[in-house]
């Protein structure tokens, strides 16, 4: 991520999305405390995670993804 970072300058306009991106927003929010964008879950498989999660982290409800499934 520090590369991914470097390349882009600011942390603050990135958005990912991965299979297991409630696990991973946490992690780099506890290493990049200055990053401050947003994480989610490909719909397929956010319907494997809690219902929390799900709400949480499903890009339908984010307004940065789009139209996006992650797929």
């Amino acid at each position: 991520m520090d590369e991914i970072f470097s390349k882009v300058g600011e942390r603050k306009n990135i958005d990912i999305m991965y299979d297991v991106g409630c696990r991973f927003d946490k992690t780099l929010k506890r290493h990049f405390s200055d990053w401050d964008g947003k994480c989610a879950v490909g719909i397929f498989h956010a319907y494997a995670h809690s219902a929390s999660c799900q709400v949480e982290y499903n890009p339908k409800y984010a307004s940065s993804f789009g139209m996006a499934d992650g797929e």
